[in-house]
């Protein structure tokens, strides 16, 4: 993973290269913004190229926070790999066209570097959350 930073965030899991840059807001709906960033998914061992894409959204109201965002992609990716794993044994999936079938098999073949790279980046904003937590007011001091 790369240095901690609000805007911009990368991790490898195996053959996989995943990386996250914040591009902006998005109005809601319901009138709240939310944080958009662009992502690339590389697979080293495919010549097929990296996957790229800006539909990658926070929750409404969320900081921008590109490691959270890199876990989501994170959770994308590893479905996807887990639908090719279920296809292959004559199942279906609504996660199987999340990505391309290079990246998806690239996913299922390396599930447990992504799962560690999703438990580094969950380390990584709980040790931010208890950083914060430090900062915050203590006892009866109401926060707004």
């Amino acid at each position: 993973m790369n240095a901690p930073s609000t805007d911009r965030a990368s991790g490898s899991a195996g053959s996989l290269h995943l990386s996250v840059r914040y591009i902006g807001d998005s109005p809601d709906e319901d009138g709240g913004v939310r944080r958009c960033y662009r992502y690339q998914v590389d697979d080293t061992d495919s010549p097929d190229g990296p996957v790229i894409g800006t539909d990658l959204y926070s929750g409404v109201g969320a900081p921008v926070d590109a490691h959270a965002a890199l876990a989501t992609l994170v959770s994308f990716v590893s479905a996807a790999g887990e639908a090719y794993g279920h296809t292959m044994r004559g199942g279906q999936s609504e996660n199987q066209h999340l990505f391309r079938r290079g990246v998806a098999e690239a996913a299922y073949m390396n599930s447990d570097e992504l799962q560690v790279l999703a438990m580094d980046l969950e380390h990584l904003a709980s040790r931010g959350r208890r950083t914060n937590e430090k900062r915050s007011p203590q006892g009866d001091t109401p926060t707004l």
